[in-house]
């Protein structure tokens, strides 16, 4: 069922164009709700997935996003998205 529902994610995101415009503005505000840990667990593991997904399909580099956010929020999502 997860890898089912992150599929449709998946397929949302590519056939979205306003959210594959704004790619960038999701990745951020992604981060900043992991470093205010108001996404936790599993659902923290799904929406990493999806932004993965996003930031890919996008074909935005998450390093060059994660420059502009300070070193302890960079350390947060890095461990997040591994």
């Amino acid at each position: 069922m997860k890898s089912s529902v992150m599929s449709h994610v998946n397929d949302e995101i590519r056939q979205n164009s306003a959210v594959m415009q704004q790619a960038a503005k999701c990745f951020n505000f992604i981060a900043q709700a992991l470093e205010a840990e108001t996404l936790r667990g599993a659902t923290a593991t799904r929406i990493v997935g999806a932004a993965k997904t996003l930031v890919q399909t996008a074909g935005l580099d998450a390093n060059q996003l994660l420059a502009n956010m300070s070193p302890e929020t960079q350390q947060i999502v890095r461990a997040f998205f591994g």
